[in-house]
């Protein structure tokens, strides 16, 4: 398998291996650092946090190239190390998500369909996200939205959307209800921490998803009746992008927990099983 890969990947380099300026060519195309931080306004964590710091104008590219790799390593190492423990399918698809997330959040240069590659990763798993499923898909397409409209496809976008939201909520809520039981393919919760993240799965429901969808539809109908001044003409795609990075943060974060908390309980059956396993042998000989 490992020779077919580096066959594979030899095989579709081969073309831009002429010449040492080719390779580098395509290899700035695939890392744009010349081309700034982010791209337009995306719900990455450099585009919302350059509204109080001003990362391109504070430090040099050769820093923020170093710094956002850091920041990027950082926020997927819980998820990797965990499944390096822990080298289980359940645990795999929380931390593709996971990864992929950290990635568009502190990667150099996100463009705005970045968010679809942890979209894709998130949509595998509705029964771990069952509060936030809607939502999140709902966000990750309304961030996308300016570069729907520049596309023609406003009309699509609309009744698309208004047709998933339609028949997907009320879906998600029947099938919550068969998912109160816990199943084998689900991570194990400690009782003693779950409480914890029900609290954050009640205040999402009941107040946080509100805030989001009704302040989704505020700035759709904002945006498409006013004008924005000159001086800043890409607000609305900022506070678009705002928004959309609220909701990621939250889901990110909470997948982590969740992820975290479940590693915990693992560790703890396994520490579990030793000890009475020990216990059991020590009786035997006695």
């Amino acid at each position: 398998m490992g020779f077919f890969v580096i066959a594979t990947i030899v095989l579709l380099w081969y073309p831009w291996f002429t010449s040492l300026e080719t390779f580098l060519d395509v290899v700035k195309a695939i890392f744009p650092v010349k081309r700034g931080l982010y791209q337009l306004k995306v719900a990455s964590f450099w585009c919302a946090t350059d509204i109080i710091i001003k990362w391109q104008r504070l430090f040099s590219s050769e820093f923020l190239v170093l710094l956002s790799m850091g920041l990027t390593l950082l926020a997927s190492l819980p998820s990797a190390l965990i499944l390096f423990k822990i080298p289980k399918l359940k645990y795999f698809k929380i931390a593709l998500f996971n990864i992929s997330m950290a990635f568009f959040f502190f990667s150099y240069h996100v463009h705005e369909k970045t968010i679809l590659l942890p979209l894709m990763m998130f949509i595998l798993n509705p029964r771990y996200f069952k509060n936030f499923y809607v939502d999140f898909i709902l966000v990750a397409t309304f961030t996308n939205y300016h570069m729907l409209v520049e596309d023609k496809l406003k009309l699509q976008y609309f009744v698309i959307t208004l047709l998933f939201a339609y028949f997907a909520y009320p879906l998600m809520d029947r099938l919550k209800e068969g998912w109160n039981k816990p199943a084998k393919a689900e991570l194990e919760i400690n009782p003693k921490y779950s409480i914890i993240l029900r609290t954050i799965e009640n205040i999402y429901t009941r107040l946080v998803s509100k805030v989001v969808l009704i302040s989704m539809i505020i700035l759709t109908v904002l945006n498409g009746m006013i004008t924005p001044p000159e001086k800043y003409p890409f607000v609305f795609h900022l506070l678009f992008a705002l928004l959309g990075f609220g909701e990621f943060l939250i889901v990110f974060a909470y997948s982590n927990l969740k992820m975290f908390i479940s590693y915990n309980k693992s560790k703890f059956k396994e520490n579990e099983s030793i000890s009475f396993g020990t216990k059991e042998a020590m009786g035997k000989n006695e």
